[in-house]
């Protein structure tokens, strides 16, 4: 954090790159063959993948133009574009009726945040604050699930707190919504089935923080 004022401060972060190696199992059945997928009775195979998580890139701004107030903009980049195709390779109870190594394509993008928000403070260690963020959609159309309903989003919170000699509790609601996205062009599973369409995102969330001094 650099701060050349005592009304400004900028700041940033980074986070690197990693990699976590899943385990666990994968289920598969068919009762009807359907294209190249042969009738499959009920298996539950030992699996593993390497799922990498992309590095972030984050900076911001606060500025107080009196006591009372701090206002702030931050903007965060993920670069998931790192995020390819992740093999999921079968281990243990593999039996030859699937390859051996499935590989899932995701070939995500990588996105922004742009977050403003701006608190208040009142008497007697009150304060209330309200905030807005944007974010980017990191799914294309062409490697699009309906898993992941991904779209550039909107949120909006907003909250109260208090700080005393003893206790400190702040309590937030956000509401995140995306207009609806149509999705065309997206590639089609083994089944054909595609997952063009239209769709929208919509999330209601509360927080709920106390603090002890100790």
């Amino acid at each position: 954090m650099y701060r050349p004022l005592d009304q400004l401060s900028f700041g940033a972060t980074f986070r690197g790159p990693t990699k976590i190696n899943l385990s666990g199992n994968t289920d598969y059945h068919n009762s009807v063959a359907l294209g190249p997928v042969p009738v499959i009775p009920y298996r539950s195979v030992g699996a593993s993948a390497d799922f990498p998580f992309p590095l972030q890139v984050s900076s911001g701004v606060s500025y107080r133009p009196t006591p009372k107030w701090n206002l702030e903009f931050d903007a965060e980049y993920t670069d998931w574009n790192t995020l390819g195709t992740v093999t999921i390779a079968q281990n243990s109870g593999y039996d030859g009726l699937l390859p051996k190594n499935l590989p899932v394509a995701f070939d995500w993008q990588s996105s922004w945040y742009f977050e403003w928000g701006a608190t208040r403070y009142l008497n007697n260690g009150w304060s209330v604050s309200a905030g807005y963020i944007y974010n980017e959609t990191s799914v294309p159309n062409a490697h699009y699930t309906p898993l992941v309903t991904d779209a550039n989003k909107h949120f909006l919170s907003a909250g109260v707190g208090h700080k005393g000699k003893r206790y400190d509790f702040d309590v937030a609601y956000q509401l995140g919504f995306s207009p609806y996205a149509t999705v065309s062009g997206s590639a089609p599973s083994a089944t054909g089935q595609t997952a063009d369409g239209q769709f929208a995102y919509f999330s209601q969330a509360v927080l709920v923080t106390v603090g002890l001094h100790f």
